[in-house]
């Protein structure tokens, strides 16, 4: 039994989940920074570098990116103005906007792409083949967590 103040070992884990997250980001974000992007200004660039037409509606980026909507317009009028990426109307779905990424867009992330794929690696060089896998499949199920689920209690194990 725990006593009073002590954590719990799930909540250790979830501290120490947030931290790392925290450190990457804030790593990732000097790199970021460098060549005039915000940390979800470059997110959103890579999303679009690796959709089958290099676009994608400003409604599925912010879903995938954890971002509002009105967050991810923001993002998307400046990644505009840098001439990262263009907006324009959904030729299905007027009420929809596409952002598509530029070849500015492009260039950017290229030029981006060795330093954080070497970011990346000082975060999970820890992890050797397999616990690479075990580790996304845990954090998968972490985020299949919905906005409904956080609405209710936790369950009592």
């Amino acid at each position: 039994m725990m006593k009073g103040g002590e954590l719990s070992s799930g909540e250790k884990v979830m501290i120490a989940l947030v931290r790392v997250a925290e450190l990457f980001k804030r790593r990732s974000s000097s790199i970021f920074n460098h060549h005039g992007l915000s940390f979800s200004q470059y997110n959103a660039l890579r999303l679009l570098e690796t959709a089958p037409v290099g676009s994608m509606s400003i409604t599925e980026i912010s879903r995938r990116l954890l971002v509002s909507t009105p967050n991810m317009s923001g993002i998307a009028k400046r990644l505009e103005k840098s001439e990262f990426a263009v907006r324009g109307a959904d030729d299905n779905d007027d009420r929809k906007t596409i952002l598509q990424i530029t070849p500015k867009g492009r260039q950017v992330v290229l030029e981006i792409r060795n330093f954080q794929e070497t970011n990346i690696r000082d975060f999970v060089s820890c992890c050797e083949g397999d616990q690479m896998s075990e580790m996304l499949a845990m954090l998968k199920k972490m985020l299949e967590l919905d906005n409904s689920d956080l609405l209710r209690p936790p369950r009592q194990r």
